[in-house]
This record gives structure tokens, C-alpha cells and sequence, in this order.
């Protein structure tokens, strides 16, 4: 019994590394707007809020995992207490009150609107503008009893016109507009609301209130007015310049800008500070005087009214990645039309594309922005991103000309960028306009990189094959008649080595050619010069002759992917008769599978479906869904209603297979999270176990991770009494997971105290923990 206590004081209990731990990475590139807050500046971007400390210096970021409602955000605005306004970007016009120093949400809005543009707070009462579609209007919240609550929206106010910017001021309140400056009271219905200057009847674009006063652009001249007098004090020329945003400092000179061009205007006196390398969005005047504006790409710092030092945060080149893989080294690269990001262990780094400069960043550092620039065109999207057997990221592009530096395939050392090759697809096939379209690529046990290139309507050579010697050989579509058309969409093999074709139907190209289907090739001797050709086409058993995607497991079945749902073969070493047994159903047919879906594979041969519009949907390899096992139109599927997905919008998955961990690309960032569906542990290493302390009664379980296929669980109290024993046949599709609820063997919850965990399989493998559990 001393020996067994021994062994117990010394097992850890971790908390951090739970199932389910799901995190988000976006970019925070795009800074809309900004304030600031103590000594820090906080902007509202395209991937959440961005904090920029101004003493450190350095940068840190919020997003959904942090409470935030969404993480595309347009405007905010200072509350009480810590608190901000944070308004929701296109398309999701959400309004939520959220609390800095804390992380978390405080109360939340959601409206059925477009986006929010812009709020003016006070103690009781917020103004913002939102835009639905093409309309405009004003959403007023008052705090009432304790707590704000919705008051009143005013759509299309005033006459169905755009709205810019809304301020407060004490009983006052004031609207730019595209017919003028509005004047109103709080409280007053916005239609009685009025226009009291003539010189103001224009567009009225930005506003800048200033104790006092406030002051406002239009017709290319500054006003400023007394509130209390309601007079026009002063008229500021700006002699033809028209810009989006300013500020007045201390001094009374004015910092203003449109698109990248700064401007500082004393007087009569206008100078041009310089023509900035980024769009800028917004500006704002901090309380030492200076002058920060937020930018396309970070924050830009006026010094001295003179020169321009630019923040960036470290941080993924875009939002919207097409595709994603996984190094076998761990590192992960995600892959859009504007280049390349790979998460490593110190941030992110990035490479994107230049015109025709080659520009490496040698010292890299870590806590800002990295993006080495090379002569490459990533076209219009991303199809397909894998790691090579000689290490390097192969990339099929869609959309791109060779005559701009592209290719239709990108092979890429991510190490070292400069060392890049383009293959020119349409010197293999393609249309005489040089446009090239690679939908997929993978390669097979023997080296050979295959390549599905659609639309080959010069040769008639929708498939090519590259052997390790870089031999190219390609596949004539009128020599295999009838077997396949001119619309591969997807490409893979099987464990003989066969490879097997989805195409697409609909398009005029494929006259005379079979319109889509399923295809296998079979052939002996090399790649390059293939013999004993054999081509088959696959009769498909549905209403769509349309293949999105195809993916094989190491046993060899092969799932499809079709507009009407999934479905799988079990396939067989025979060429006549490949196919040993067909799914007599179609998976989750109720979701809108596009051109853009795809099928991927965990370590455990569980397919991952992703759609364009409807998350993600897994069917087990024991053919179950998870993570809910229902039925057909009441699947539960990965989706922003039930996870901390970023997006419905999902573009591609791809696996760490020995952690566990799914990586989920989608058209507002990246997110991961952990799945019991490892590759099975040889050993045992050390238990992680969350929540701890748990408490009871509780509707989530007590999760046991990292173990091995197949393990038992025996809960025990600290003398060694058994009081729940859990066997592995009981346990279900837990992969390296034990899941306990809190009772014992009779159903009842347990009492407070430290309990002893012991896991253990049939062969002899164990491996005890403990946990805390507190009764309510």
C-alpha cells in the first residue's frame, strides 16, 4: 500500500491540455478603428481586437476563443467600467458590451443587419449605425435599471441616406450624413431631428468632437461650431482636398488623411506629410498629443508631425485560406491567393508574392510581422497544399497565367523561399490563353507526384504524372475513350498503387467525353512509361455524375464526395472488379456540397467533410457521425452554433496526427482543436485529466486523455476501494480518451475527495492519476 500512495503522489494532474481545447488564429492585419485605453491602443480588426501595449510595445490579440461574439470586428467604442462597445463586422452586425481587463463578455446584441459602422457612447445611452444591405439607420440602447436594454432601431433615417459618424454630447446628439450634419436631442424621435446650417446641407463625412466643439468636413472645408451657441466659429479651407478622417491637436493644427496621402494643415498653410505605403482607415489623437492611425496592415505612429513609424503584429498574412497542411515536423501552413503563412513554434511567418523582387527577412522577429517576398502568382486560390517526399510544399494553384509568374503547380522550400519552382501546366495541356487550373495533386507510395488538371482542352491530357526523377508522362483522353472526360476535380491511389479520378460534369468542354464520374487506372512498369494500361469508368449509383472529392484509407476504402452526400467502397485487388462492397446509402445528403468541398482523413480513417456554407461533418470508419450519432437531417454537425468555429465557411482540414489535433481553415481565419483520434499509443505516458477539481453533479464529463486504444478505467478512493469501473467494450468511439460522469457503479454521484484514476488494458499496460472532486 506505501508503494501505491508513492506512485500516486507523483502522477501529475493536467488541465490545460484537455479534448476539446479549441483555439483561433486569425489576422489582425486590417485595423478599422481604434482607441485608446490607459496606456494601451485598442483597434477592432478583421480577426478580433488587436492590444498594442505603448510601453512594451508589444502586441496581443483577442478573438472568439476570448469571448468575443464574432471575430470579424468594424468599429468600438469606450463604456464604463473597463468596458467597450465592440460592433460586428459585414456580414454579422452584432452589438456586445466586453469587458478588457477581464476577457469576457458582458452582454450581447444581435440584430439582423449587415454591419455596425459606429457608436457614440455616454453614461446612459448608445448610439450606433449600422447598415443593412443598402440601407442605413440608428440602433439606440439605454441603460435601464442596472443593465442596457435594446431601446429602438430607426431604419432608412433619414430618408433612406448613408450615415458616417454619430458623437454625443451631454443632451446632444450629432449625425454625418450623406445630406448634412443633423443636430438632435436625446431622447427626441431621430425623424424630428434637424439640419441647422446651410454651409452643412453636403456629405458630412467625419466628426471630431473636442470639449465644446466640434468640427466636421464638407465640401473640401473644416467647420467648427460651438455646441452651446450652435454658431460656426471657424472655416478651414482645405483648397480642394477631400479627406476621410482628421483630428485637431493642441495646438489647433489639424492631422487628416485620404486613402494614403497625410496631411497637416495649419492655417491656410496645408502640407502633404508623405504618401503612405498602406490605405489607412481611421486616426485618432492620444492624450500625449500624438497621432496614431489604424491601417490595411497594423498601426501607423505620426512622429514629430513628420515621419511615419509603422507597428505590425505578428500575425497570418490573411483571414481567408483556401487550403491547409501539416509538416511533419508539426509546423502548420495554410496557403490563399495572397501567399503563404506556417505557424512555428515562436508566431507566425509568412511569404507572399512580388511583382518581380525577391525580399528575405534575415532577422526574423517574432513579435511583429515576417513576410519574406517572392516572384510568384498564387492566383486566385489554392487548391491543394501537401509536403513532398523531398520535404518541400507543393501547392496546385487555380487561376493563374505563366506569363505573371505563375505556375499551375508552386513547389516551394518554406525554409528557404528563393528556392521555388513553377511548372507551367499548360505546357503539359491546357487552353492557348496560358490561364491554368489545377484542382488537385497528390503523390503515390512510389514517389510519383499525379496531377488532376482539368479543362485540358489543347491535348485532350487531363492527367499527368511526375516521377521522383522528374520525368513527366501524361494520360490522352481520346486513347482511353469512354473512360474518362476532361474534368478531373480530385486524384488518389490506393494501396496497389491504382489511381482513382473524380471529375465534375456541366461544362461544355466534356462534349463527346464522359461528364464526370469515377475513373480507376490501373497500369505496370513505371509511371513514365507505363505499360498494361488498363482504364475503367465507375457507373456511380446516384442522380449527380459530379466527384468533388476522394480520399483512400491505409485499408483501402475509398470515400466520395458528391452534390447529394458522401458515400465509400471497399475496394478489392482486382481491376475488373475493383470495387468488394458499395455504401447502399449517401451520407449527410441534406448539405450543400459544392465545388469547394472536400473529404479528409484522421489517423483513425474517419472522415472529415467540409462544404462552403454548413461546417463540418464526420462519419466514423465503423460508419457512425460524431460527435452526436443521430440520423440524417438531424446530424449534429462542427459548426458556430455548437463550437468556437470562426466560420460555417470551411475550406479544408488537415490533422496532427500523433497530438491529436485538428487545424480547420476557413474565410475568417484558422482554428484547432483537439480530437480523440491520435495515432493509437504504443505506451502510456503521462495521464492528462480535466476539469480538476471537478465538480459534481455536472452535465459534462471527466475527461482521462492520452491513453492507449482500449483501456479500462477503474475510479478508486485513496485506501483503494473501487467505486466505478468502466470497461473498454463500454466505452464506445473514445479513441485515447475514458470519459467518467461522476457516479459510481450505482449511479449515484460521488462525495467530495481526492479519488485514485487507474487505467489499464487487457495485455498488462496501466497508468494511475487522481483527481479532486467537489460536491455542490
Amino acid at each position: 500500500m506505501r508503494l501505491f500512495i508513492i506512485i500516486l503522489s507523483i502522477c501529475m494532474v493536467y488541465g490545460q491540455n484537455r479534448i476539446g481545447d479549441w483555439d483561433s488564429y486569425t489576422s489582425t492585419l486590417n485595423v478599422n478603428q481604434i482607441l485608446e485605453f490607459d496606456e494601451t491602443i485598442i483597434g477592432a480588426t478583421e480577426g478580433g481586437l488587436l492590444m498594442y501595449d505603448k510601453n512594451t510595445k508589444l502586441f496581443d490579440e483577442l478573438n472568439n476563443i476570448d469571448g468575443l461574439s464574432r471575430s470579424k470586428i468594424s468599429c468600438i467604442a469606450l463604456g464604463n467600467s473597463n468596458q467597450v462597445w465592440v460592433g460586428g463586422g459585414e456580414p454579422h452586425g452584432f452589438i456586445q458590451l466586453y469587458d478588457i481587463n477581464k476577457r469576457g463578455n458582458v452582454q450581447e446584441f444581435e440584430y439582423d443587419v449587415t454591419e455596425i459602422i459606429d457608436f457614440a457612447v455616454s453614461d446612459s445611452l448608445i448610439y450606433a449605425i449600422y447598415r443593412d444591405q443598402n440601407d442605413y439607420g440608428l440602433i439606440e440602447i439605454i441603460y435601464f435599471n442596472g443593465e442596457y436594454i435594446h431601446k429602438d432601431l430607426y431604419p432608412n433615417w433619414p430618408h433612406n441616406t448613408k450615415l458616417h459618424e454619430v458623437e454625443l454630447y451631454k443632451d446632444q446628439v450629432f449625425v454625418g450624413t450623406e445630406l448634412g450634419l443633423y443636430f438632435g436631442e436625446i431622447g427626441v424621435d431621430p425623424n424630428n431631428w434637424h439640419l441647422p446650417f446651410a454651409e452643412l446641407e453636403s456629405t458630412v463625412k467625419s466628426l471630431f468632437l473636442n470639449d465644446e466643439k466640434l468640427s466636421c468636413i464638407s465640401n473640401d472645408k473644416v467647420y467648427t461650431i460651438d455646441i452651446n451657441s450652435s454658431m460656426i466659429l471657424f472655416i478651414d479651407n482645405l483648397n480642394g482636398i477631400s479627406l476621410s478622417d482628421f483630428v485637431i491637436k493642441s495646438d489647433g493644427s489639424i492631422i487628416g488623411f485620404d486613402r494614403n496621402e497625410i496631411y497637416l494643415i495649419n492655417g491656410s498653410i496645408i502640407e502633404k506629410i508623405s504618401a503612405q505605403k498602406n490605405t489607412l482607415n481611421s486616426v485618432i489623437i492620444l492624450n500625449d498629443d500624438n497621432v496614431v492611425f489604424s491601417t490595411i496592415t497594423g498601426l501607423a505612429v505620426l512622429k514629430d508631425n513628420q515621419n511615419i513609424e509603422y507597428v505590425i503584429p505578428n500575425s497570418p498574412v490573411t483571414n481567408n485560406f483556401q487550403a491547409i497542411t501539416i509538416f511533419e515536423d508539426g509546423r502548420v501552413v495554410a496557403g490563399s491567393a495572397r501567399g503563404i503563412a506556417i505557424k512555428e513554434s515562436k508566431g507566425w511567418r509568412n511569404i507572399v508574392e512580388s511583382t518581380d523582387n525577391i525580399s528575405v527577412q534575415l532577422d526574423k522577429n517574432y513579435d511583429f510581422f515576417i513576410a519574406d517576398s517572392i516572384p510568384v502568382d498564387f492566383g486566385s486560390s489554392i487548391a491543394k497544399m501537401i509536403q513532398g517526399p523531398d520535404g518541400l510544399l507543393y501547392c496546385a494553384i487555380e487561376g493563374a497565367y505563366a506569363s505573371r509568374n505563375g505556375g499551375g503547380i508552386i513547389i516551394l522550400d518554406i525554409d528557404n523561399p528563393v528556392n521555388f519552382t513553377l511548372i507551367d501546366t499548360t505546357y503539359l495541356d491546357y487552353f492557348s490563353d496560358e490561364f491554368m487550373v489545377v484542382k488537385d495533386l497528390t503523390f503515390d507510395r512510389a514517389g510519383n507526384l499525379w496531377v488532376a488538371d482539368p479543362f485540358a482542352a489543347a491535348k485532350h491530357e487531363p492527367i499527368h504524372v511526375r516521377t521522383a526523377a522528374n520525368d513527366w508522362f501524361s494520360f490522352n483522353a481520346d486513347e482511353v475513350f469512354g473512360a474518362i472526360g476532361l474534368t478531373p476535380s480530385t486524384i488518389v491511389t490506393d494501396t496497389w498503387n491504382r489511381v482513382w479520378i473524380g471529375s465534375f460534369q456541366g461544362s461544355g468542354i466534356n462534349s463527346g467525353y464522359p461528364d464526370g464520374g469515377l475513373s480507376i487506372l490501373a497500369y505496370s512498369g513505371e509511371s513514365s512509361s507505363p505499360s498494361d494500361i488498363v482504364w475503367k469508368n465507375i457507373p456511380l449509383n446516384s442522380s449527380s455524375n459530379t466527384v468533388w472529392s476522394l480520399a483512400v484509407t491505409p485499408d483501402n476504402r475509398l470515400y466520395m464526395l458528391t452534390p447529394i452526400g458522401l458515400t465509400f467502397y471497399d475496394l478489392q485487388y482486382s481491376n475488373d472488379n475493383p470495387i468488394k462492397f458499395a455504401s447502399p446509402r449517401y451520407y449527410f445528403p441534406n448539405i450543400a456540397f459544392g465545388q469547394e468541398s472536400e473529404i479528409r482523413l484522421d489517423a483513425r480513417g474517419n472522415a472529415w467533410t467540409v462544404s462552403g456554407s454548413d461546417g463540418i461533418h464526420v462519419l466514423l470508419s465503423n460508419s457512425t457521425f460524431w460527435p452526436d450519432d443521430l440520423e440524417n437531417v438531424s446530424v449534429e454537425s462542427i459548426n458556430t452554433d455548437n463550437y468556437p468555429l470562426l466560420s460555417n465557411n470551411v475550406t479544408d482540414i488537415t490533422f496532427d496526427e500523433k497530438n491529436g489535433i485538428a487545424y480547420i481553415s476557413t474565410n475568417r481565419g484558422i482554428n484547432s482543436f483537439r480530437i480523440p483520434f491520435a495515432t493509437p499509443k504504443s505506451n502510456y505516458s503521462e495521464l492528462n485529466i480535466y476539469p480538476s477539481p471537478y465538480q459534481v453533479p455536472n452535465d459534462k464529463p471527466l475527461i482521462i486523455d492520452n491513453l492507449k486504444d482500449n483501456s479500462s478505467l477503474k475510479v478508486m478512493t485513496v485506501t483503494g476501494h473501487v467505486i466505478r469501473s468502466l470497461e473498454s467494450n463500454d466505452l464506445g468511439e473514445n479513441g485515447y480518451q475514458i470519459k467518467w460522469d461522476g457516479k459510481n457503479n450505482e449511479g449515484h454521484w460521488v462525495n467530495s475527495g481526492v479519488y485514485i484514476l487507474a487505467v489499464y488494458t487487457a495485455e498488462g499496460s496501466h497508468k494511475f492519476g487522481k483527481v479532486v472532486v467537489i460536491r455542490n
